[in-house]
């Protein structure tokens, strides 16, 4: 892809006031990017990709961390097994929760939705992607969009599903 005659490949950085790219920011994904969070320091990214970086790609299953200054991939990979569609940074900013179509992160029961620490090792993770939500249907979960507010979680899975959780580092409650 090719913006304002620079090659960048699925994300860039555009200057605020002037629109112009930011030639110093270079993040690189071998395929969709759905979601974007970023912080001073950081980019977070969701979506159906598997490698990040440039040169000798890392591998990243469907979410990375960027340098907000100039684009390098950081060392948070926690993976999902299938795509990211949303993702919110956590009132204190402690979490980045992400939901999808995926029912596991690092290998561990996580049904569309999880609480994932940062920075976290991914060695760790696991252990502590500790928010789940399990919907009894035979369709695959699937969280379209994440919202925060006064330290509350609000989610909503298509049509189906609206749900707000007040205790963002417990155990889910159940729906109602």
């Amino acid at each position: 892809t090719s913006v304002s005659g620079l090659n960048r490949y699925r994300i860039v950085a555009l200057n605020p006031t002037s629109g112009a790219v930011i030639t110093g920011f270079d993040a690189i994904v071998d395929y969709q990017v759905k979601v974007l969070v970023a912080t001073n320091t950081t980019l977070y990214a969701g979506g159906g990709f598997k490698y990040a970086g440039t040169g000798n790609a890392k591998p990243r299953s469907r979410l990375a961390a960027f340098s907000a200054v100039n684009g390098a991939v950081l060392p948070w990979a926690p993976a999902a097994n299938s795509d990211v569609h949303s993702m919110v940074m956590g009132p204190d900013g402690s979490k980045v929760f992400v939901g999808g179509k995926f029912t596991t992160i690092n290998g561990a029961a996580a049904y569309g939705l999880a609480a994932i620490e940062r920075p976290f090792p991914a060695a760790e993770l696991a252990a502590h992607a500790r928010l789940q939500l399990r919907v009894s249907s035979a369709v695959a979960p699937d969280v379209d969009d994440l919202e925060t507010l006064d330290a509350a979680l609000t989610l909503e899975a298509g049509r189906s599903l609206h749900l707000r959780l007040d205790r963002l580092g417990g155990r889910c409650p159940a729906p109602t």
